[in-house]
């Protein structure tokens, strides 16, 4: 297995593919009926690979220890498709939410190491770059709607509000991806040798923080401020040399308070003048949300029931039924969702899987720099949770597991 990681084999440019074309599952597609996009094909090409592999190498006995929780997880959410009254569309978010990122997980761990890991980086950084020149392209009417956007009136009023949403299904989407990926895309800078190269890739980083601001994110500015001050904080009691610069040279950290404080600028910027009924719908969902849960405080409503069942006991509230129920695909909250799509079981173990994120992430002080930056996306993921939900879609599950693998390789022993 380690000889293998010191090579760039077939298995790996794979992988780089697949995290590729996280944001890119919107090219769908159906395969002798099955529907499907093109992060799953890639995803499971790679997967069988990865098995053959094994199996033809006599080397299962070298597979990378899942823990006992990823297990759970998947079989709850399993258990969760019978639960939903459609059961169809509960297969399919199992598949494009649970099964698919588990997969990617499996890969991560299973063909990466510390030497590595930096490398992975590269294909986010490309992604993240490709997003946030069309948002911003988009911005100024240069790139128009997707396919799968036209016709819709709910894109044409983000136009209106001169929001952008990139290639996603709504503004705050764009920024639930665009945070987290700033930092996950971050260890490919430490690859590049050439010091000219690295200052304008550096620059580059300008383009994700813009598109930010043009999605007018209170979540997402919330999100990047909070992972900044993660980010800092994690390097300055994680790395001794960090920590030797900021006790000599106090011009980095002044510099990381500037940025956050311009982000809480933005955010205060935007409370100025807040989305008054975007924010009452909000509450509304909460509320609604809560009522459910009273109702099903064990197994939940099942995958993919939310819309139906906010449906049905907001009958008697017409506002809401006119102006809410196009925002209400989910609670807007990262935990209530986990609990009413996979119960409360469901719940407990995602709570655990982020408690193991952290312990891989603090078990010792290897690998500062990279952990510091899994631990601001996992913030950032967190954060911007707390107001919507970021985890029940394909390319933000796709992150949290992409976190989860990468907080296992970096503790990891060779």
């Amino acid at each position: 297995m380690n000889n293998k990681n010191s090579k760039i084999s077939f298995a790996n440019i794979c992988i780089y593919f697949v995290v590729f074309l996280i944001p890119f599952y919107f090219f769908r597609f159906s395969i002798l009926g099955f529907k499907t996009n093109i992060f799953e094909v890639i995803t499971a090409v790679t997967f069988v690979v990865f098995v053959i592999e094994h199996v033809n190498c006599l080397t299962i006995k070298k597979f990378q220890k899942v823990p006992v929780w990823v297990h759970l997880f998947l079989l709850i959410s399993l258990i969760s498709i019978f639960l939903a009254d459609d059961k169809t569309q509960a297969l399919g978010i199992f598949k494009g939410w649970f099964l698919f990122p588990v997969m990617l997980y499996l890969l991560v761990i299973n063909y990466f190491n510390r030497e590595n890991i930096s490398k992975l980086s590269a294909p986010l950084y490309l992604s993240l770059m490709i997003v946030s020149v069309w948002a911003i392209l988009q911005k100024f009417g240069i790139i128009g709607q997707l396919f799968y956007q036209v016709g819709d009136n709910t894109f044409v009023q983000y136009i209106s509000e001169g929001r952008t949403f990139g290639p996603f299904e709504s503004p705050n989407y764009l920024a639930m991806y665009v945070v987290p990926m700033i930092f996950l895309s971050l260890p490919f800078l430490r690859t590049i040798k050439n010091k000219l190269l690295k200052c304008l890739l550096i620059l580059f980083y300008s383009f994700p923080i813009i598109v930010l601001y043009f999605t007018t994110s209170r979540g997402g500015a919330v999100a990047l401020a909070a992972s900044i001050i993660a980010f800092i904080l994690f390097l300055y009691f994680k790395s001794k040399v960090f920590r030797r610069v900021i006790e000599k040279q106090s011009n980095i950290l002044i510099f990381g308070l500037i940025i956050v404080a311009t982000i809480f600028l933005i955010v205060a910027a935007r409370k100025i003048s807040p989305n008054q009924g975007g924010d009452s719908i909000r509450i509304d969902i909460y509320h609604y949300s809560i009522a459910m849960i009273k109702e099903n405080p064990l197994t939940g409503i099942g995958l993919g029931s939310f819309q139906e069942k906010i449906d049905q006991i907001s009958a008697d509230n017409s506002n809401f039924q006119q102006f809410g129920m196009s925002y209400a695909l989910h609670p807007h909250n990262i935990f209530l969702a986990m609990w009413l799509n996979i119960g409360l079981a469901g719940l407990i173990i995602f709570i655990i899987l982020l408690w193991q994120i952290i312990l891989n992430l603090f078990k010792n002080k290897t690998e500062p720099f990279v952990k510091s930056c899994i631990f601001a996306a996992l913030i950032a993921v967190l954060v911007h949770g707390l107001f919507d939900t970021t985890y029940f879609k394909n390319d933000l599950s796709a992150i949290f597991w992409l976190i989860f693998a990468l907080s296992f390789v970096v503790r990891k022993t060779k």
